[in-house]
């Protein structure tokens, strides 16, 4: 009987290690999707593919304004590196919230750390928070600017 219960939870641990990889790996994706439609200027579909509470934290012309600004400061998306990620589940059947943290490169700025936290229910997820830093924000043309942008 003790072995039949270690069978059990070895078997559960790794369907979850199963389950957080799976996660993570639909987060890269939509982390990838993100830097597209960026490129693109499409910030419209960045926020209609958010999460309702990130709707809540930001209207869809301010997000307009805050990636437009981004991307004159920083340019394009040229590549990304993960760094580290975490993940964080809700017992409680809310979901699950991934953050991915990236050193990434843009056209004008090859220093710059980007965190995005998806929240994850069921087979849908959506963009929960986007935050981005980078020295190039502390440049005296940008001195108005926040060293940190955080949606």
């Amino acid at each position: 009987m003790k072995r039949f219960n270690i069978v059990i939870v070895i078997g559960a641990l790794f369907l979850a290690a199963c389950a957080v990889q799976e996660g993570t790996e639909q987060a890269e994706f939509e982390t990838a999707r993100f830097h597209t439609l960026y490129n693109k200027g499409d910030f419209d579909e960045i926020y209609r593919r958010s999460h309702d509470d990130f709707k809540g934290f930001v209207s869809a012309g301010q997000l307009r304004e805050l990636l437009s600004k981004l991307r004159r400061t920083l340019g394009d998306h040229q590549s990304s590196e993960l760094i580290t990620w975490s993940v964080r589940t809700s017992f409680t059947g809310k979901g699950t919230k991934i953050t991915l943290v990236f050193s990434a490169e843009y056209d004008f700025s090859r220093q710059v750390k980007e965190t995005f936290t998806f929240h994850k229910r069921g087979a849908d997820i959506r963009l929960y928070n986007f935050n981005v830093s980078a020295p190039d924000f502390a440049r005296p043309e940008n001195s108005k600017r926040k060293k940190t942008t955080d949606i």
